[in-house]
């Protein structure tokens, strides 16, 4: 479809757009940096307020398949209904799939029986968002976006089908810690300063991850430092002219770190982050993950799915997006490749950005 207008873009934001028109606008922002730009703008506050209730509210706490079946197939009495109103009032996710599974039951009238059904036949369908989308077909599993799961550890293999089943990948609890806070700015103005650019709110595969960082105008060399999480000095770069580094030595792997970067020009020195903007973190993965992941990597690269997913837990988030932007539509599960991107959008604070 073409670019919504800022009327289609706002009803979106607010989930007030009949089912039909929710459901092609979000098509449409989900592969749209642009459009997804303009609802984080246009929405009010109520919409992030709503989406960010939905997120803080415990897996257990949302609608089960079999109720948003109940609710929206009908035959519940008022006391039965009162509650599942109630919690869809506040739950912007919840709501969400309740419209979801109303649009595709009015494309085929006389199916309010068989929504009820498919919903309560958790062993087939399993998540409400799939029944939009699913065909018949082979064994989901045997699909190449999927391929090597079955090679998996039976730990691995079990989180990732946890996954498929619950539509989204969970990033580790950690992850949003990494994104840090802005820090208190006393004095004068903001001085001159340039952006990092990564790895930031991360975590790194390898144990000597490659810093990168914006240009600084003038600027003749560049010194990057790394510390621990308690601001302990653990490596430094030479002074470098490219806006590129990777330490010599291997960093300790399951830790946090903090960076930064200081530019010289001309007997100054300007460094990055500057106050207030937060500090620079990641977290190297522990070493059996980082060895899973190459594996996986190594002997099914185009198993965009699984490794998307695999990422996305180990949150490791360029390769987890990267992997997951490749799904294509026609993917049984592509509704679980959209969803654990914004997800991780999310948790990274860079929902609306470009990915």
């Amino acid at each position: 479809m073409e670019h919504p207008s800022d009327h289609l873009i706002e009803g979106y934001a607010n989930r007030t757009l009949a089912p039909e028109d929710l459901l092609a606008v979000d098509d449409h922002v989900a592969g749209c940096d642009a459009c997804r730009s303009r609802a984080a703008v246009l929405a009010p506050v109520a919409a992030p307020l709503a989406e960010l209730r939905s997120d803080l509210l415990p897996v257990e706490s949302h609608l089960t398949d079999e109720q948003v079946g109940q609710y929206v197939g009908g035959g519940l009495t008022a006391g039965e209904k009162a509650p599942l109103q109630a919690h869809l009032g506040a739950c912007a996710t919840c709501a969400r799939e309740v419209e979801e599974l109303r649009a595709w039951a009015r494309k085929r009238p006389g199916t309010h029986r068989l929504v009820y059904a498919a919903a309560a036949a958790v062993l087939f369908l399993v998540l409400v968002p799939v029944v939009v989308r699913w065909r018949s077909g082979p064994d989901p599993e045997k699909q190449p976006s999927v391929a090597g799961l079955e090679a998996l550890p039976a730990q691995e293999q079990q989180r990732v089908r946890a996954s498929l089943e619950a539509g989204v990948a969970q990033p580790p609890a950690y992850l949003s810690d990494l994104r840090g806070r802005p820090e208190a700015l006393m004095g004068g103005p903001t001085p001159e300063s340039f952006r990092l650019v990564e790895p930031i709110a991360t975590v790194s595969v390898s144990d000597r991850p490659t810093f990168r960082w914006q240009p600084l105008a003038g600027a003749e060399a560049y010194t990057v430092s790394v510390s621990d999480e308690a601001l302990r000095p653990v490596a430094e770069s030479p002074p470098v002219t490219e806006t590129v580094w990777t330490p010599a030595q291997p960093l300790s792997r399951g830790r946090v770190y903090v960076w930064q970067v200081t530019a010289h020009r001309r007997g100054e020195r300007v460094t990055a982050p500057a106050p207030p903007a937060p500090l620079a973190k990641l977290r190297v993965l522990e070493a059996d993950s980082a060895r899973l992941l190459d594996r996986v990597a190594r002997e099914h690269p185009d198993s965009h799915l699984l490794l998307g997913v695999l990422y996305a837990q180990a949150g490791v988030r360029a390769e987890a997006e990267g992997h997951l932007a490749q799904v294509p539509p026609a993917d049984r599960y592509f509704e679980v490749a959209r969803r654990t991107r914004e997800r991780l959008r999310t948790v990274a604070g860079t929902a609306g950005m470009q990915p």
